[in-house]
């Protein structure tokens, strides 16, 4: 059950412990200031979020997108009355990956520290070996045995090859490119852009999407759709 008095608090330590870029844990962060106590209500211009963090507005609107692929934050868009794009608003989440502990154990007690992070379970998959000269130190190694293995660069192409929409051409060269610039690394950065254009851009929809190769030279994930998709009219 979500804590309307201290989500965002166990929130923010969330964000601190995950393996996100730092740019996009400042982000987050930054995004938290606007927040209400529940996780509410945020709703900065990406030209205040830029200000705040000294950065740019595209670098911005990449760690928006990476942010809300690792399920940290839910954005919403908006309309005034008028029917122009208003600023977004932005309501904190809790990954599902991420097991969720009870607000109330996190949250700091009288005459604690209020930045003490909260005692966290040890990790699955980690041995504690007592130090053989000292007992008071423990040291954790990874068990390696059943451990899952990564994907290797190639199998998260293919996940990108079977993402892309029509115009599938020259697949060698994108696999070529793919491995040169080593866009593995940029996996989820690059499929959270791609599933932002496929939804969003009216000329995606349309089957006007650029050619695979061309989308990983040009680093068009990091692209804003100009103009939003159609949606869908009920036929009564």
């Amino acid at each position: 059950m979500r804590d309307k008095k201290h989500f965002t608090w166990s929130w923010r330590k969330a964000v601190s412990k995950s393996n996100m870029e730092a740019c996009t844990k400042l982000l987050l962060h930054t995004l938290a200031n606007y927040m209400d106590a529940g996780g509410n209500g945020a709703f900065p211009s990406v030209a205040t979020l830029a200000k705040d963090m000294s950065t740019t507005k595209r670098t911005v609107f990449k760690h928006l997108k990476l942010a809300e692929a690792a399920g940290f934050i839910i954005k919403t868009r908006r309309i005034t009355e008028a029917g122009a794009h208003d600023t977004s608003l932005y309501t904190a989440t809790w990954p599902k990956n991420i097991p969720q502990v009870s607000t109330l154990d996190q949250t700091p007690s009288e005459g604690s520290e209020p930045d003490s992070p909260p005692s966290a379970p040890s990790a699955p998959g980690l041995v504690h070996d007592v130090h053989p000269t000292n007992t008071n130190i423990t040291k954790k190694r990874r068990t390696l045995k059943g451990s899952p293995k990564s994907p290797s660069s190639s199998d998260l192409f293919e996940k990108f090859w079977a993402a892309y929409p029509q115009r599938k051409k020259a697949k060698s060269k994108c696999l070529q490119k793919w491995r040169s610039r080593k866009l593995h690394e940029r996996f989820t950065e690059i499929m959270a852009g791609l599933k932002n254009l496929k939804d969003n851009c009216k000329d995606w929809h349309e089957g006007y999407a650029p050619m695979p190769l061309t989308f990983l030279n040009q680093e068009r994930w990091n692209d804003e759709p100009n103009q939003p998709a159609p949606k869908e009219r009920s036929v009564w």
